[in-house]
């Protein structure tokens, strides 16, 4: 199973083959409650094959419930550190996605999959890397709002000592050459006894840029004294270094203080991240390119107008979105009541404005800028 990101999140907002069925569950950690894990899961299933009962044929629905339980079946699939998972099947896909956050269990069966969750699940999951810096060793930890892990780093200078044996001008050459150090030594006798400060700092910034930052586009907070601080941002280049770091010497320092230490500096930018969204809106709106309108909306949505897209997180609006007929224009038709096919708008808008490479935002009632649940920033 793979955490979710934008490539495989692209898999499931495609076009399946209807009826999709999307399940949240939360998970229990340790290996004793996996029989609790097992006993949600049959109850989430019993309650897919009902649903499915209700608008499908048997020949559809049980080989569809068939399908999910044999790839939960064995007893391994309930024991490891996952806080949920997502499942996502339909007759023609289907994939189970670990969850970095805790969902609210719940079913789904509908034409197309149910990913608002899955969203903000994403969202939720407030990633950032810590380099913890001193005189001699450089470590490399991923944290999020519940703690901090150690990386591997094979590819970061951990001392000097490695750095005096990378073949190298003062420029770093190649970080990836710290990979085979041990077995790379320039012509007898050049071998420097010692490496500088200014080189160790330059081969670290140089990998953690090369093997970390590059792709994970993670917020990048330094932990380390004052000079050594003073002296790592002199010469780095690292987009994603943040200004503001921890002055606290990470030497010897549990994983629980370094999180504590950083993270009050990270969160501090989502909420703001979250209000400059808002203040966005609001101008785009005054300046007649946004719209809280659920009809406008749509109909930019699926033009590909809509370049962000704020939803209200315990909204759900039933219905579906309709070609209008001319194959251009598309309209929003509430749900009769009772449909059991009836999808949830807000989602499907959601999943528009992501395959037109919009961005979508779930936000708390209390920090939404209208009441309608929705609010779009258009592009032109």
């Amino acid at each position: 199973m793979r955490q979710p990101n934008l490539p495989w999140f692209k898999e499931v907002i495609d076009v399946h083959q209807a009826p999709c069925v999307s399940i949240y569950m939360p998970m229990l950690r340790a290996a004793p409650p996996a029989n609790e894990n097992q006993r949600l899961f049959n109850e989430l299933i019993d309650k897919v094959a009902a649903e499915l009962a209700s608008g499908y044929p048997k020949e559809v629905v049980e080989p569809l419930v068939n399908r999910i339980t044999a790839e939960a079946s064995g007893t391994d699939f309930w024991i490891g550190p996952r806080d949920g998972i997502a499942v996502f099947a339909s007759s023609d896909y289907l994939r189970i996605v670990d969850l970095p956050s805790r969902p609210d269990a719940r079913v789904d069966v509908a034409d197309t999959f149910h990913v608002r969750p899955l969203i903000t699940s994403m969202q939720a999951d407030r990633r950032y890397h810590v380099l913890a810096l001193t005189l001699r060793q450089a470590v490399l930890y991923e944290g999020n709002q519940y703690g901090v892990r150690r990386l591997a780093t094979p590819g970061v200078p951990q001392d000097p000592h490695t750095v005096s044996k990378m073949r190298m001008s003062q420029e770093i050459d190649a970080a990836s050459d710290i990979k085979t150090a041990t077995t790379q030594y320039p012509q007898e006798g050049t071998i420097p006894a010692a490496v500088s400060e200014d080189l160790f700092l330059r081969a670290i910034d140089k990998a953690v840029w090369e093997q970390f930052s590059r792709d994970a586009k993670l917020p990048l907070v330094l932990m380390a004294d004052e000079n050594r601080s003073s002296a790592f941002r002199a010469i780095s280049k690292n987009t994603y270094l943040l200004e503001q770091g921890s002055m606290v010497d990470p030497h010897h320092l549990a994983p629980e203080r370094i999180h504590q230490e950083t993270w009050k500096l990270i969160e501090p930018r989502f909420g703001a991240e979250a209000q400059d969204l808002v203040d966005q809106f609001q101008a785009a709106r005054a300046r007649k390119l946004g719209s809280d309108e659920l009809a406008p909306v749509v109909e930019a949505a699926a033009v590909g107008r809509v370049d962000t897209l704020l939803i209200d997180a315990n909204r759900q609006i039933p219905g579906r979105i309709e070609d209008s007929g001319d194959g251009a224009t598309f309209q929003f038709k509430p749900a009769p009541a009772g449909d059991p096919r009836a999808d949830d708008v807000l989602d499907d808008l959601a999943e528009m404005v992501l395959k037109t490479d919009g961005a979508v935002m779930i936000l708390p009632p209390d920090l939404m800028p209208s009441d309608t649940g929705v609010a779009a920033i258009y592009r032109y």
